[in-house]
């Protein structure tokens, strides 16, 4: 499927999540650039057996400029992408200026939840011991942590290192 990208267009696809992409300082050129790609695809999924959801599609537009610009349009039949300020691909949050300020946040509150249940766990009178604590800590909290880190990890804001360091810290007081 995508070898059917023109080169300028890159994508990556896992099952059946798929996303392109395209760089550019000249938005009329990308849109075209993208338009062309999803073209492709189309009549690739249609030869092929395979449908693109209009549903399920969304487009952000990524850039770090304060200026105002216009959003790419893209179409698929029937259909414009909608153009939105975050998106989420296997699980990662990515919104429009890349601060990942969202998926922190969102991991934040997942985490909280599994805190509070190891804190239910780590009761002294009745509760799991320290190890079997710990494993569950690893398993279940620090795994959700460690995930996208490689998307992420690289953007070392003082913002996004204090959430998610606020987790750690509390975490191991539960369990050690």
């Amino acid at each position: 499927m995508l070898h059917v990208l023109p080169s300028s267009v890159s994508g990556t696809l896992y099952v059946d999540d798929l996303q392109i992409s395209c760089q550019g300082s000249n938005m009329n050129l990308i849109e075209r650039q993208l338009q062309r790609a999803v073209n492709k695809l189309l009549a690739w999924c249609d030869q092929n057996g395979h449908t693109i959801s209009p549903e399920k599609s969304r487009c952000v537009h990524f850039c770090r400029k304060r200026s105002l610009h216009p959003d790419p349009t893209i179409q698929i039949p029937d259909a414009n992408i909608p153009v939105v300020e975050e998106v989420r691909f296997l699980g990662v949050t990515f919104d429009r200026k890349l601060t990942f300020v969202p998926h922190v946040l969102t991991l934040r509150k997942r985490c909280e939840k599994s805190l509070n249940i190891l804190k239910v766990l780590s009761t002294t009178t009745w509760g799991a011991d320290r190890p079997s604590l710990l494993r569950i800590y690893q398993s279940v909290i620090l795994s959700r942590i460690d995930y996208g880190c490689e998307v992420y990890g690289w953007l070392h804001t003082q913002r996004i290192s204090d959430r998610a360091e606020n987790l750690s810290r509390r975490s191991p007081k539960i369990s050690c």
